[in-house]
């Protein structure tokens, strides 16, 4: 099965709405007939025919990407099942109580090529190699970016040390974030090693 690019599908209709017949037109074009039919008797590609499917919006979907990196960028990369948590109460905000399904998260990632899997590597281990003047000007730089970003005022900052509570804590395996770096750091609240 030859995979037909889309385009080629719209110049094929575009050609027979301006007169040529279905048969010659798919020849030009290496389109399917049947396609070329189903598309001027309203048939949708198959994509946008799934988007109506979804339980999330492309928008809502979207935001829990960005929610992934935000997670990953402030050492708290989610677990697919974090992601699925959060996901579900999205659906419940807007009264849907049905649990999404075991694969959504899967289904979620290929859908959204700017996030993967990958493995996650306690900020403790890393410590040890890391402690560096331009590690510490790196966080810096990081968390100023956060504030600024989020635009969150002095007043909604506060300072607790690393064995402090973590919301969300995440542990070290297989996490969610930035699909163009191999792993990511995880900041663990249990001693140090």
């Amino acid at each position: 099965m030859t995979l037909v690019h889309e385009d080629n599908i719209q110049s094929a209709v575009d050609a027979v709405r301006r007169g040529a017949k279905q048969r010659e037109a798919a020849e030009s074009f290496s389109v399917g007939q049947s396609t070329i039919s189903g598309r001027i008797h309203g048939a949708v590609r198959k994509k946008e025919a799934k988007l109506a499917s979804m339980r999330l919006s492309l928008e809502e979907e979207r935001f829990l990407v960005e929610w992934c990196l935000s997670e990953e960028a402030a050492r708290r990369p989610p677990s697919k099942a974090r992601i699925k948590r959060i996901g579900e109460i999205i659906l419940k905000e807007a009264g849907d109580f049905t649990p999404l399904g075991y694969r959504w998260p899967d289904r979620f990632l290929q859908r959204h090529t700017r996030v993967k899997t990958k493995k996650g590597v306690l900020l403790d281990t890393e410590r040890k190699r890391g402690s560096t003047r331009a590690a510490y000007e790196d966080f810096y730089a990081r968390l100023r970016h956060q504030i600024n970003t989020k635009d969150i005022p002095p007043s909604r900052i506060t300072n607790i040390d690393e064995h402090g509570m973590q919301e969300g804590e995440t542990e070290a395996g297989t996490v969610i974030g930035d699909s163009l770096t191999p792993k990511a750091l995880v900041t663990s609240s249990k001693g140090t090693t």
